[in-house]
């Protein structure tokens, strides 16, 4: 059986991007950005265990290790997982900023894989 998650678009994704650099991305990989937004879908589909830390892992560290724009994408994932959470009535906890930031400039020197990230997630998701 599997499950479904709420996909964050490709427009609101290219929005948080433009919030986070102060521009629009001229130029930024289409095909990565949609890989990046589509792996926590597929991987609810095929590992419907998967928790919401586990595929909001997957989506930041996507999202960090795609790199679909020019500029900002560690703090456009971090806008990108907090959506997703939101669409699935969740949100970070405000204590856990440091860590996560902490955690992404981890996953962009190849030192924390998804599962990595999606436990660090985990200590700080909470409902809405």
């Amino acid at each position: 059986m599997s499950r479904s998650i709420a996909r964050v678009s490709t427009a609101l994704a290219i929005q948080i991007n433009k919030q986070v650099t102060g521009r629009t991305p001229k130029h930024y990989d289409k095909t990565m950005l949609d890989s990046a937004l589509d792996r926590p879908v597929n991987k609810a589909h095929w590992e419907p265990q998967s928790t919401i830390s586990q595929l909001a892992g997957c989506l930041g560290w996507s999202f960090i290790m795609n790199h679909p724009f020019p500029d900002g994408n560690k703090r456009t994932a971090q806008g990108v997982v907090t959506e997703m959470l939101k669409l699935e009535g969740l949100r970070f906890s405000s204590k856990g900023a440091k860590e996560i930031e902490d955690a992404h400039l981890k996953v962009a020197s190849s030192q924390m894989d998804d599962v990595g990230l999606g436990e660090v997630y985990a200590k700080h998701i909470r409902k809405a």
